[in-house]
């Protein structure tokens, strides 16, 4: 989704981030991918897929976004802080000790994430005031339309974006 943005992102601020962040997250997937369990009878498509119908959503949402404000805002005040609620869950979820290399690798990218967060809303403040954005349109009116939309696609979702496997996601 942030790579996609990239490309027709108006505010080259906006523009550089979504860039960084899209290419953090390709990292964690890599990060990730070399840290698959091997369990019997775990289908590791199913750890690979979309997680569930309201993630779906979401990002069907989120890709929508035509302006930076409200790309940042989907960005800030929703997925960057889901991810980060589901990173914490599978943190302590993990056993220390067989699950190390995973633990470390969740460290590294919860750490970046929170940074990604603390960045995106920095700049959505920034840039909320900003005259241009979302002309024609009361922004305030806008913005909550838009993250209430967001919040729908995942009301009945797990934690995070990623179920603990096995688990129930209810």
């Amino acid at each position: 989704m942030l790579g996609s943005w990239v490309a027709d992102e108006p505010d080259p601020q906006a523009r550089v981030l979504f860039d960084a962040h899209s290419a953090h997250h390709g990292w964690h997937a890599e990060l990730f991918a070399g840290r698959m369990p091997l369990v019997e009878g775990l289908d590791e498509d199913s750890l690979t897929s979309a997680p569930g119908v309201g993630a779906q959503r979401l990002f069907e949402v989120a890709s929508l976004a035509e302006t930076t404000l409200l790309r940042l805002s989907a960005l800030s005040r929703v997925v960057l802080p889901r991810m980060i609620t589901g990173y914490r869950l599978h943190l302590r979820r993990a056993a220390p000790v067989a699950d190390a290399p995973l633990c470390r690798a969740l460290q590294l990218a919860l750490r970046d994430e929170v940074e990604a967060w603390q960045e995106t809303e920095g700049l959505f403040e920034q840039l909320a005031h900003v005259p241009g954005d979302l002309s024609g349109e009361d922004r305030s009116e806008a913005l909550s339309r838009h993250l209430g939309d967001l919040e729908a696609a995942l009301s009945a979702e797990f934690p995070g974006f990623v179920p603990w496997p096995g688990a129930d996601s209810g």
